[in-house]
């Protein structure tokens, strides 16, 4: 069995059955930007697969991972593919803080007991850490729901690896913060 699964934030993911194992290859074009690792998802959970290299012109990544494995990081069957940009090889390190990574449990971000339970088993949002403040994001669309409701107000829309994302920014003590406009870029 073989099928092909267009990852988010570009790139395609080949994924071949061959008995109780899985290739998984992810193939996207060499755009330079920088470094790309890739996720593969199940219903509720995330696996990392690894960092893209560069190969004949292009980006990619192969892995041969047993059925099991995947069934236990809770990615079996796949339900979708996320590539996302790890490392900007353009970005200035200052005042940078750390780099968007996937948030399994977006409900530690917060102290408020019903926003813990709106995000409890969200799959898809990211986090990053930067100064004294770490920011919350979900991928955003017009098409769906908006995600967290109750925190539209303190809500920031961004743009990152040609997707559009809603940006919440918390204390270290789990308490929202009111947006201020940013000095660095204009971005989260």
């Amino acid at each position: 069995m073989s099928e092909q699964v267009q990852l988010e934030g570009g790139g395609t993911l080949s994924v071949q059955c061959e008995g109780l194992w899985v290739t998984l290859t992810v193939v996207r074009p060499l755009d330079n930007q920088g470094l790309y690792k890739v996720w593969i998802a199940g219903e509720d959970e995330q696996y990392l697969l690894g960092t893209m290299v560069p190969k004949e012109g292009q980006l990619f990544l192969s892995r041969r991972v047993s059925q099991q494995t995947l069934a236990e990081a809770g990615c079996w069957p796949i339900q979708r593919g996320i590539c996302q940009l790890a490392f900007s090889f353009s970005q200035k390190e200052s005042n940078q803080g750390e780099q968007w990574r996937p948030e399994h449990h977006p409900e530690g971000f917060c102290k408020d007991s019903l926003l813990k339970e709106l995000l409890q088993g969200q799959v898809g949002w990211m986090s990053r850490k930067s100064g004294g403040s770490t920011f919350l994001s979900a991928p955003f669309s017009v098409l769906q729901p908006f995600a967290l409701v109750p925190l539209f107000c303190l809500a920031q829309i961004s743009k990152r690896d040609h997707r559009w994302y809603v940006v919440w920014e918390f204390d270290l003590q789990g308490n929202p913060k009111i947006p201020n406009k940013r000095q660095e870029s204009g971005r989260y």
